[in-house]
């Protein structure tokens, strides 16, 4: 049984990941319309395909290892916005690893600025929708019951 709520919240999570790699490359290619003209479509699907997703399901399947990882140890209910701030930390982590293994040599070279605003936009979409997309993780525990004035307990693990 547990097996299966963790392939579920897996599949949210990498399907998460799935949209926000396109997220990061949509908000990536449309920022920069001038860099890329008349064929900004073309941009955005090859972009989407070699890096966004590849990236988002990687990065949301971690998120979703970690968020699994968090309940099972603590049977604690994360809501969302906690969810998405996990998701965030795990996005923003992954994106200066990234960032940081890149060789820039060659390129033009861009503002620290432009690089931190691309590493906490990449962090947001890839991180924070696959956290998001995640879903409220159901607590078992033993249900008290009232059985008129006698309180019995069952247990529904």
């Amino acid at each position: 049984m547990e097996s299966k709520k963790f392939r579920i919240l897996l599949l949210r999570a990498i399907l998460g990941g799935g949209v926000g790699g396109f997220t990061m490359a949509a908000l990536s290619v449309l920022l920069r319309l001038d860099l890329f003209g008349s064929n900004w479509g073309q941009w955005l699907f090859g972009f989407f395909l070699f890096l966004g997703l590849p990236y988002g399901v990687i990065v949301g399947g971690i998120v979703g290892t970690i968020i699994w990882l968090i309940h099972r140890q603590t049977r604690v209910d994360l809501r969302p916005i906690i969810r998405g701030i996990i998701g965030t930390a795990v996005g923003i982590t992954a994106a200066v690893v990234v960032n940081l293994m890149t060789d820039r040599t060659g390129y033009v070279p861009i503002s620290w600025q432009a690089q931190f605003l691309d590493v906490v936009m990449s962090g947001l979409a890839l991180g924070a929708l696959p956290g998001v997309c995640v879903g409220r993780q159901i607590i078992r525990g033993p249900k008290y019951v009232h059985q008129g004035e006698k309180i019995s307990v069952k247990n529904f693990d």
